[in-house]
């Protein structure tokens, strides 16, 4: 009979970009994941930190488990994540965007920004993120370097 008692599992997410991607779209990820293995699945509040909570019966919360694992490991390979300099904000978002859009139309990615805690995510194939994080980087290198004149008239 201790089969049939329902137990729950918690697993803390790296961040909540992992939050979102298990919810997917629409609730798609999170609805297939409940219609698959039977669980009912809860996710931490917007300002908690991140974690994926399972409930239901014990095979069915593990084999749940298991397959979020996969999912995590599939967001590894699809997306990259970016700490962001808070001077780095207005350089991606103003103008439109221009610079972020410029990035994603170059490398044929998505970008997402996280303006709360100071995260970019980057989204798309494996072979193109490197390329991608490398133009990002570049782009906040650019804003972080500071050069002061040597000489003190030329200082303002």
């Amino acid at each position: 009979m201790d089969t049939l008692k329902d137990v729950s599992k918690t697993q803390e997410l790296p961040s909540a970009f992992h939050v979102s991607y298990l919810i997917g779209d629409h609730g798609v990820t999170v609805r297939e994941l409940q219609q698959r293995f039977h669980c009912r699945v809860n996710f931490s509040a917007r300002n908690e930190k991140p974690f994926i909570e399972l409930s239901g019966c014990q095979s069915d919360v593990d084999a749940a488990s298991r397959w979020v694992e996969g999912m995590l490991a599939e967001f590894a390979k699809t997306h990259q994540t970016i700490d962001l300099p808070e001077l780095a904000l207005p350089l991606f978002l103003n103008n439109g965007g221009k610079e972020a859009q410029r990035i994603q139309k170059e490398f044929d990615v998505s970008l997402q920004i996280d303006k709360s805690n100071l995260k970019m995510v980057i989204c798309g194939d494996a072979a193109k993120l490197p390329a991608a994080r490398s133009a990002a980087l570049d782009l906040i290198r650019r804003i972080t370097i500071l050069k002061i004149p040597s000489r003190i008239e030329l200082r303002s």
